[in-house]
């Protein structure tokens, strides 16, 4: 699902629906810092049963994105420091958000 650019919040990302579910990116399975991660429309994907939430879980390609140099809070554009790398995200249904303990959430993903 794609936000509407109007939604500045949400302007550039998209959000995994299967069906009327509603998946969600958690710090979890996937680690600090969500907002590296980006997906593309055509993801590709694998569904697995994960018995705790009583649904399937989702596997998707993604790209990460990975800072040459971690310390610099700022660095040129042009430098191309930074690289999108191949990676796979877990996603959980939203309404099982937060049942493992307190952890960071993302719904609406960069588009890669």
């Amino acid at each position: 699902v794609r936000a509407n650019s109007r939604v500045a919040r949400d302007a550039g990302r998209l959000c995994v629906q299967a069906g009327p579910i509603v998946y969600c990116a958690e710090s979890v399975d996937n680690g600090e810092n969500l907002h590296a991660f980006a997906i593309s429309p055509d993801f590709g994907w694998k569904a697995v049963y994960d018995g705790r939430f009583g649904l399937n879980v989702l596997e998707i390609a993604a790209f990460r994105r990975e800072d040459a140099e971690e310390s610099a809070l700022y660095a040129r554009a042009e430098s191309k420091k930074d690289c999108l790398k191949p990676a796979v995200l877990r996603l959980i249904p939203y309404s099982a958000f937060a049942n493992r303990g307190e952890s960071d959430m993302l719904v609406w993903l960069n588009e890669a």
